[in-house]
């Protein structure tokens, strides 16, 4: 076991005690099909489906709490189907060849240049390396073969390039990132000389500085931030925190101006910059309770939306403004949202998955009226993206879409 592991593993210790620990033991164990778990290998219970509103853009109501349909003991579903305005893409061969389950769990969807660009892989058992994997419409290929990271689950597309970020990067390696500009892709380095977990990336607005986000591994491991002032050819690292148990800024981001981020852990404070150079701690966490970091972070209505989850765990949706902690969005319940997407449209997308309704894609203008446009009976759906009206979505082994697969991306 890698050292690393260690250091994740008692990260849950310390911030969650042993009751914490055995919860994220089980949401692991539950990812993998782990025969431990309360659910048999690949078991995914059938419900009794909530009505399914059609994808169309309709007015915003207000949504009203149902009752939780009660899962039967039947056999589970195949993702070999998907329903009426849904459609399943081919199977990949590479994913669907790796050996866990987490691995095969497609964590990062993004549509790029005509293409879609797949995530996946395992960062704890350590499955790597990885292709990064795209969709022209008619087939999958690979725009980078072997990337050396144990997986690739985070995907922007950041001043026009698509970025795909090593969340582990393999033992002895030093792929700090790729870029692919149009449709060639590049292998780029940090100019410091150390591989680098890798969560988030963004592109400050007023001057064009790009931040990498995640922790070092060369001499102190610290939590840490990297700026570049010229597109990526050297970078500098201007926020650190001391490392204590496997801890990550998990994304930064650009909010009028000012540079935001925090690392998870006990006790953690948002950190914020406006030049970019020069940090401080505020005097709050950015979600509102919990010490959960932020993930995935956009800007949605002249605030950040993030995902406030631990590792491939679920978690909720936090609204931050800059001024305070933040405050919980949640079109129907809690502690079951896995991604979500600020999209060309303007609109804030979520995914929610659950062994009682499945995986379902809810959409709102405001973050307070939801409108539920996309479900599907397989409860893991984990990653997903909209763009042009289409839906995409990854799951375990599977990648759905909202467009005809002979239609072009």
């Amino acid at each position: 076991m890698r050292f690393d592991q260690l250091t994740r593993r008692a990260a849950l210790i310390g911030s969650g005690g042993i009751a914490g620990y055995g919860a994220a033991l089980v949401r692991r164990a539950e990812a993998q099909g782990d025969p431990s778990c309360t659910c048999p290998v690949g078991f995914i219970p059938t419900c009794v489906p909530e009505a399914t509103p059609s994808a169309t853009v309709t007015p915003f109501p207000t949504v009203t709490e149902t009752p939780v349909p009660t899962a039967t003991n039947t056999p589970p579903p195949t993702a070999t189907t998907a329903p009426a305005g849904w459609t399943m893409l081919p199977t990949n061969p590479t994913i669907a060849a790796e050996t866990t389950a987490v691995a095969r769990t497609i964590w990062a969807v993004r549509p790029y240049n005509g293409r879609v660009y797949l995530g996946y892989g395992d960062w704890n058992v350590n499955t790597g390396p990885c292709d990064l994997i795209y969709w022209d419409g008619a087939a999958y290929y690979a725009a980078i073969s072997t990337f050396a990271t144990e997986a690739i689950d985070h995907l922007y597309v950041v001043n026009g390039e698509l970025w795909a970020l090593p969340s582990d990067p393999t033992v002895g390696t030093n792929p700090d990132y790729a870029r692919i500009n149009g449709t060639i892709p590049t292998i780029a380095n940090l100019s410091e000389p150390s591989h680098v977990h890798m969560f988030g990336v963004c592109r400050k607005a007023s001057d064009g500085s790009l931040y990498l986000a995640g922790s070092y591994s060369g001499a102190d491991n610290n939590v840490s931030i990297w700026r570049s002032a010229n597109n990526g050819t050297t970078w500098a690292r201007v926020r650190q925190e001391p490392q204590t148990a496997g801890l990550r800024y998990w994304s930064v981001q650009d909010l009028n101006g000012t540079l935001w981020t925090q690392r998870d852990g006990t006790n953690p404070k948002a950190q914020f910059s406006t030049d970019g150079l020069t940090w401080q701690a505020a005097s709050f966490q950015m979600a509102p309770s919990g010490g959960v970091p932020p993930k995935r972070m956009q800007v949605f209505n002249n605030t950040i939306v993030f995902l406030a989850a631990g590792v491939a765990a679920p978690g909720n949706i936090v609204r931050f403004d800059g001024t305070k902690a933040g405050s919980w969005l949640a079109p129907s319940g809690f502690n079951s949202y896995w991604d979500l997407c600020v999209a060309d449209d303007g609109l804030l997308y979520v995914l929610q998955a659950g062994t009682s309704f499945g995986s379902r894609i809810w959409r709102t203008a405001n973050g307070t009226a939801w409108d539920l446009v996309g479900q599907l009976a397989d409860d893991r759906l984990r990653s997903f993206w909209v763009e042009n009206g289409v839906i995409w979505a990854g799951g375990r082994d599977a990648v759905f879409s909202t467009a005809p697969v002979g239609a072009g991306v």
